[in-house]
């Protein structure tokens, strides 16, 4: 109905610029693949990619968060904002009524202005009025359209925004939660290390009771035990934190969430290919953000320039004026005034070419932040691939280091137990254990969580083509005050009438349930 109703405007003239998509500065290659330029790919949803970590608690910890995560609903909020915006702007296509009714008591001054001698009278009773209101500017030069497709670009981008929250609270509580299991196994290994410690220190004091070792090799074992229960504690205490920040996370009371220790990482680790696509870089939500930013900036440099245009509006007032309630729908009663209103800029001080100057500079800003995310993007990906490359070759040392001073820890404990040894060289070959254990539990976490930075710089994962539907997001399920349950939930991508009829790429729509 708006297009009809603002069928007077589109035959004219639309100053401004019309959007294109800016070419990307980035071209080239991957260390690992091939790239295109990019272009936004949003329209493809991230899905359940947690998933290939095989981890059933973190399933459960990613459906928690998406249920209860109150930045996640922030991010929602915001996004039916920018909708209800988008909604007033097409508003401004159609003409307004409104009615203002009056009943008043009506006295006139005997003595007030008049073209002509009142000689006393004056009027004493009652006026009633029923005028009703009409207003509707043409779009004689397209500022309502821009205005339209500015607001229609800034409610995408607030989608986006939505959507690039949502990568990033998953990406988060996969993190953490692998630094949690890091951390366990970190403590199972000092765990371990104290029960040794523990017998070190029994056996020293049986060998200074029987004579065979002196005080001093006692006192160290004794040492060595208390440093490594420092140790525990420590970690214990960064456990706790990870504890707290994956309750914040998952929208639950810190003091209410607790997760069993577990050492040890997911039981599958995903393999990456070997090169990637530039399609997955492209359907980061971020990306598509700033590609909606710099589209609306664009449409409001045509609204800068349209202010300095005449501007027309149809208006006019009918109703029904008297002053005796049943004289008030007398065909005698009615009056009216209709006609154009037409408004020239004449002298407005070099504000409008300053807005238009501002709108320019403004979409050369948000420009260069397009370009710059594009950049970042790039670098993300790339950092994670190395990470993830190094990371690799540093765990197969580790591992034969393991297996060697293992087995040197060994071969000092015999030696040592059968009196040809030094105390020293079984304190030295243990830390020796410990570290690499710790090492490789930090290392392997590492590897996890560098995973996870791969998949949010990627926009979601490497599986463009099996892409999952995003489960619904309850919004407000336990209001303090009883109401009906408000619901974010997907929909099938939505075409919105802009210039370019550019397509809304993953949209949520609130529909109330009881």
């Amino acid at each position: 109905m708006s297009a009809a109703l603002g069928a007077a405007g589109l035959g004219h003239a639309q100053v401004g610029p019309d959007y294109e998509t800016p070419t990307s500065i980035v071209t080239g290659r991957y260390k690992g693949g091939t790239l295109r330029a990019v272009r936004p790919l949003d329209s493809v949803p991230a899905g359940k990619w947690w998933t290939v970590f095989e981890d059933p608690e973190l399933d459960r910890l990613q459906e928690e968060a998406l249920q209860h995560s109150e930045t996640l609903k922030g991010a929602v909020a915001r996004y039916d904002q920018a909708r209800a915006q988008s909604r007033l702007a097409k508003a401004d296509f159609l003409p307004t009524f409104s009615g203002s009714p009056e009943v008043n008591y009506l006295v006139t001054s005997e003595n007030q202005a008049s073209a002509f001698p009142l000689e006393g009278f004056r009027y004493d009773g009652g006026s009633y009025r029923t005028p009703f209101d009409f207003n509707w500017e043409l779009d004689l030069w397209g500022k309502i359209r821009r205005e339209n497709e500015a607001a229609a670009a800034e409610s995408a981008a607030a989608g986006n925004a939505m959507q690039h929250a949502l990568l990033s609270l998953h990406a988060e509580v996969a993190m953490t939660y692998f630094q949690l299991r890091a951390r366990d196994a970190e403590i199972a290994a000092v765990v371990k290390a104290v029960d040794l410690r523990r017998e070190a220190v029994r056996i020293a004091a049986a060998q200074v009771n029987a004579g065979t070792t002196t005080d001093l090799v006692k006192a160290q074992s004794e040492s060595e035990l208390e440093v490594a229960l420092s140790e525990q504690a420590a970690l214990e205490d960064q456990r706790n934190q990870l504890i707290n920040a994956l309750a914040i996370l998952t929208g639950a009371q810190p003091a209410a969430f607790a997760l069993k220790k577990r050492s040890g990482g997911p039981t599958r680790l995903p393999s990456i290919p070997a090169g990637l696509p530039s399609d997955l870089l492209e359907r980061r939500p971020d990306i598509a953000e700033a590609e909606r930013r710099l589209a609306a900036v664009t449409a409001q440099v045509g609204v800068a320039e349209a202010a300095a245009y005449p501007s027309v509006k149809l208006t006019g007032l009918v109703g029904y004026d008297a002053g005796d309630v049943e004289l008030l729908l007398d065909p005698l009663s009615f009056f009216t005034t209709i006609g154009p209103q037409v408004t020239i800029p004449i002298f407005s001080g070099g504000r409008n070419k300053a807005n238009k100057n501002r709108a320019i500079a403004t979409h050369a800003e948000i420009l260069a932040d397009y370009r710059q995310t594009i950049l970042v993007s790039f670098g993300e990906v790339e950092n994670s691939l190395a990470s993830l490359r190094l990371i690799n070759n540093q765990l197969t040392h580790l591992r034969r280091a393991r297996a060697s001073s293992g087995r040197a820890a060994e071969l000092a404990l015999a030696s040592y137990r059968a009196g040809s040894g030094l105390y020293l060289e079984v304190i030295q070959a243990d830390r020796s254990v410990l570290e690499i254990d710790r090492s490789i539990a930090l290392l392997e976490g590492q590897q996890l969580t560098n995973t996870v930075a791969l998949i949010k710089a990627l926009g979601g994962g490497w599986d463009i083509d099996t892409p999952l539907v995003l489960p619904a997001i309850e919004i407000d399920p336990d209001s303090l005050q009883p109401g009906p349950v408000l619901r974010a939930e997907p929909i099938d991508y939505e075409e919105i009438s802009t210039t370019r009829g550019v397509v809304w790429r993953w949209l949520f729509k609130r529909k109330r349930t009881n």
